[in-house]
């Protein structure tokens, strides 16, 4: 998992998912791992792809607010602003102190 976060970091996101892959391989309901991909997956464009990792992050841990917040960025990025609202209320409720987050849910009300 470091060495793929580490190569993510770098921008060598294709090489991190393969990475991302295999540690799923090895644990198929590491949370953190789908999360991770996921997170690859959205700096390459990818933002279906991320989607169903975080979704999967979250079956695997249901209050995972980090895969929450991802996801509501990849919805806001295919023009979903309403389904990404939604994701940032239950992710705000998981992590009721994340004032980031009610900023950005209020800036896509506004936008």
């Amino acid at each position: 998992m470091n060495k793929g976060i580490a190569l993510r970091e770098l921008g060598q996101y294709q090489k991190a998912i393969e990475i991302f892959d295999t540690a799923i391989r090895y644990e198929p309901d590491f949370a953190k791992a789908y999360y991770a991909k996921g997170i690859s997956l959205y700096e390459l464009g990818q933002y279906q792809e991320a989607i169903k990792n975080f979704d999967i992050a979250i079956k695997y841990q249901p209050d995972f607010a980090e895969a929450y917040v991802n996801k509501g960025m990849a919805l806001k990025a295919l023009g979903q602003h309403q389904k990404a609202i939604e994701i940032f209320d239950t992710a705000i409720r998981y992590e009721p102190i994340w004032q980031k987050l009610i900023i950005l849910k209020d800036f896509l009300y506004t936008n």
